[in-house]
């Protein structure tokens, strides 16, 4: 409702009278109010006229008369101003308060152009410059509730369109902006966020709108999941909040194959100095061949490649264990104090150090830790992984960053990814902590050239080149439709499935379709058996062959094939030239076929050799005695003379042989009357026809005869008599052997160097021997034939630079190699913690006296490596127990 005059007691009703036929709205009270107002305005003509027509309900006469009023009048801001109260009355007719802003706003103009009489004349009326100011606040107010009632966006926009200056736009500002931002953010479009920030720079929304239009626009671009999609988003959004996220994507995508191609595609295409320098990492410790010039940390990368690689044995110090090589040093900066019990025993040839406990870790040999918390067990598991348990279990990469926590087991396979063991399923990831596979997986392994994945006992069969294609593209998906797998040759897969089978190449070609058949593979035709018979197959690109055929022979260099009507053969060093029509073939070995053609029966070599073979004459390969020699013969015989042959068709012997069988790929076992004999491919006699039994091995043929044993050395061409009751041993320069029960030594003359009295002989080097009786050892000398060491137990050799470990009667002794005794037999105990290319010796004293342990480490020149002395509890942390 209007209310006009802020100090009129008229103004403060709420009601007026109602006009008698158009004035149904208007109360008494608003009549009595508006006559009220009146009682205080001086004798204006037109005013008095409007408050007679006003006292007597009269609306259209108060309508008449403001408008003839107004018409005669241009500068009239009492009339305006009585006009637009009555526009604020929501009970009358005229009620807009559009229009009363319109009219509140003229007489305020108006008033401040009237005359001094017009003036005057308010004032007498009680209207002034306040009642003015007062009705526009109280339109302003009744333009704000509308507004707040209709409570939209052109509302609030209409509102400040009207009052801009007031105070009340900021805040139909931000609820404008709301509401705005209330429509578009469900609707998720990249274009309607952007409008928004472009038309509502100054929004209070604009650092949320902002946050969310950059997060859309990343996930939209990147909706695919694809590589190339992530690498084009960042070069069109550069500055985008979400590069940190985007390269790290990229990067993982882009190493996640494990190849160095990646890696040094990605420090090329990228700057970012903390992923350069994790590309670099992986790549250094993946490969050696890695060029790591341009890594950040060239000058730590440096060092790690020129650390001592020496073994280390673990020294313990003040309640800690260190570690030293060979030459004294000490890793500096490690100390544990507990280590695996495998260190005690030395050999420790890795590039890591380990240490076990809640105050464990892993470090390199350069003093940098890798890894510092509870440590149960850590294993190099390859590519510059490591496999830490304690606490959980975790896979560390060895220049110090965390590949993945929480899983059961962890593995590399292939040599490329890891094979890590969730909630008992398995999936692959790469060194930068890339999912490759999902985990949902039975198990995951290769044979060949093939990714073999196994779940709910189906397999599916997968190659590098395509986990990698679909890797970069997007998740991996598999196709399981193997019951199971063989290989071939490491690049071809027969699958199974029920009754069915394939044929597989390494590119996951389909060389032979899914068939209920057997499935062979070949060259150059593959080929599988059914029912009908056999049906080759083409490489791939050749259409197959149709035919079945009842047989089908197959070898490296030949192929025959049988069908109801004829026999085809196929010589596969000249397979361009096809098949030729035989009237039989059998295939001989593996280099030869026999075939029968226009009456003739001829043998065929790959040499392109043909040999006839008669009627009375039958054909054979010979299979070498001599184990692990292929077969490289062929005979010919008929009732009385028997032919050797090269499988290259070469004749090498010929003559009347009871029996012939190859030895090795150069020798013959002859047998004639029952005595056996030895001849070459020449036919030359090696060993004459003689001898009950013949063996060969290590060069050395064998030969009984009467019950005595002699022998044959090949590599000497020496014959020795077959007097001896054991084989002949090569022994240094000399054969060992045994004679009337006793042990000895002879040379290539068959002339005694050691008498056969001697339970056991071993050597020691060339001139010097070990010999054994009434249970001891002795160290014979065969140039001076004194003994040079008496009494000896046991003795074993110690690493590789001719150190011998022996026990004597008091104790472990040391020899050097030229047999000079470095450590006498007076220590409990003398170990090698180094390894057998590079000694460290672990030589133990014990005083039960004292009841004290004093370890000295030696090298292998002998030298004091350095002295440690424990009582016996703190001996038992450092002795091997192997």
């Amino acid at each position: 409702m209007g209310i006009i005059g802020f100090n009129a007691p008229w103004k403060k009703t709420n009601e007026f009278h109602t006009f008698a036929t158009m004035m149904r709205d208007w109360t008494k009270i608003g009549l009595l109010s508006l006559l009220l107002l009146f009682s205080y305005v001086a004798e204006a003509k037109d005013l008095r006229r409007i408050l007679r027509a006003i006292e007597k309900g009269d609306y259209p006469r108060t309508m008449e008369l403001i408008e003839t009023s107004l018409a005669e009048q241009a500068i009239n801001p009492g009339v305006k101003y009585i006009l637009a109260d009555l526009m604020t009355v929501d009970s009358l007719p005229i009620y807009n308060i559009d229009s009363a802003r319109i009219r509140i706003r003229e007489a305020m103009e108006d008033y401040a152009v009237a005359t001094y009489d017009q003036l005057e004349e308010l004032s007498k009326n009680g209207i002034g410059i306040k009642d003015l100011e007062w009705l526009d606040a109280r339109v302003e107010d009744l333009h704000h509730d509308r507004a707040q009632d209709e409570h939209s966006v052109e509302a609030f926009e209409r509102f400040m369109e009207l009052y801009p200056l007031s105070v009340r736009v900021r805040g139909f500002v931000r609820s404008r902006d709301s509401l705005v931002w209330l429509a578009v953010e469900p609707q998720y479009q990249v274009g309607q966020y952007r409008q928004f920030l472009d038309t509502y720079p100054k929004s209070h929304l604009f650092d949320q709108v902002s946050t969310a239009y950059d997060s859309l626009l990343f996930f939209t671009e990147t909706a695919t999941d694809k590589l190339e999609d992530y690498r084009r988003f960042l070069d069109q959004y550069p500055r985008t909040p979400y590069r940190e996220r985007t390269e790290r994507t990229i990067f993982e995508r882009m190493t996640a194959s494990n190849d160095i191609e990646g890696i040094e595609a990605f420090t090329v295409a990228y700057d970012n100095p903390a992923l350069d320098i994790r590309a670099y990492d992986i790549g250094f410790h993946l490969d050696e061949s890695f060029d790591y010039s341009g890594h950040p940390r060239m000058d730590s990368l440096l060092r790690v490649v020129r650390q001592d690689r020496r073994p280390l044995a673990p020294v313990l110090i003040n309640d800690k264990f260190h570690f030293m090589n060979s030459v004294g040093a000490k890793i500096r900066g490690v100390s544990f104090e507990r280590i695996p019990d495998e260190y005690l025993c030395g050999n420790i040839s890795g590039d890591v150090l380990i240490g076990l406990g809640a105050t464990g870790g892993v470090y390199n040999r350069l003093g940098t830790e890798i890894f510092r918390g509870n440590v149960l067990e850590a294993k190099d598991l390859g590519l510059g992984v490591l496999l830490v348990r304690g606490g959980g279990n975790r896979l560390v990469h060895k220049s110090g960053f965390t590949i993945w926590e929480g899983f059961q087991d962890a593995e590399v396979v292939g040599n490329r990814w890891i094979k890590l063991q969730q909630d008992g399923k398995y999936g692959l990831i790469s060194i930068s902590g890339y999912p490759v596979t999902s985990f949902k997986y039975d198990d995951i392994w290769t044979e060949g050239a093939f990714w073999i994945f196994e779940r709910e006992d189906l397999l599916a069969v997968y190659t590098i080149d395509r986990i990698v294609e679909e890797l970069y593209d997007s998740a991996l998906e598999l196709e399981f439709k193997f019951d199971d797998i063989e290989m071939y040759r490491d690049t071809l897969a027969i699958g199974f499935r029920g009754d069915r089978e394939c044929l597989l190449d390494k590119n996951l070609e389909f060389l032979i379709p899914w068939g209920e058949h057997q499935v062979s593979p070949g060259a150059p035709y593959h080929y599988s058996r059914t029912e009908q018979g056999y049906r080759l197959h083409g490489p791939v690109g050749e259409p197959r062959d149709l035919s079945y055929y009842t047989e089908l022979q197959d070898t490296d260099a030949w192929m025959a094939l049988r069908s109801d009507t004829s026999w085809l053969l196929l010589d596969k060093a000249m397979a361009d030239s096809g098949f030729i029509a035989v009237d039989s073939a059998h295939l001989v070995g593996n280099r030869n076929a026999l075939i029968k053609d226009a009456g003739q029966e001829l043998l065929l070599s790959t040499s392109g050799d043909t040999l006839v073979i008669t009627e009375d004459q039958r054909v054979t390969t010979l299979q070498p005695l001599e184990a692990g020699t292929p077969a490289r013969f062929l005979l010919i015989a008929d009732r009385r003379r028997q032919q050797v042959f090269s499988v290259d068709g070469e004749l090498l012997f010929e003559g009347e042989y009871q029996e012939i069988k190859p030895l090795n790929d150069s020798l013959f076992v002859l047998k004639e009357r029952g005595k056996l004999g030895v001849i070459d491919y020449n036919g030359k006699q090696v060993v004459s026809q003689r001898y009950e039994a013949l063996q060969v091995a290590d060069g050395m043929i064998f030969l009984l005869r009467d019950g005595k044993i002699g022998g044959y050395d090949l590599r000497k061409e020496k014959a020795f008599a077959n007097r001896y009751e054991a084989r002949l041993e090569r022994m240094g320069p000399y054969y060992f052997t045994a004679l009337n029960g006793r042990k000895g030594l002879i040379d290539d003359d068959e002339r005694v160097i050691l008498p056969f009295e001697y339970q056991d002989i071993k050597a020691f080097n060339d001139t010097i021997y070990w010999v054994r009786d009434n249970g001891q050892w002795s160290l014979f000398n065969l140039e001076t034939r004194e003994p040079i060491l008496e009494e000896v137990t046991r003795f074993d050799p110690l690493g590789e630079q001719g150190m011998v470990l022996f026990y004597g009667s008091d104790g472990y002794g040391i020899l050097q190699r030229d047999a000079e005794v470095e450590l006498d037999a007076s220590f409990n105990s003398i170990q090698n913690v180094g390894s057998a290319s590079d000694p460290i010796l672990f030589v133990e004293e014990y005083s039960q006296t004292a009841d004290f342990y004093v370890i000295t480490y030696l090298n292998a020149a002998g030298e004091r490596l350095g002295s440690f002395g424990y009582r016996p509890n703190d001996f038992e942390r450092v002795i091997c127990e192997d």
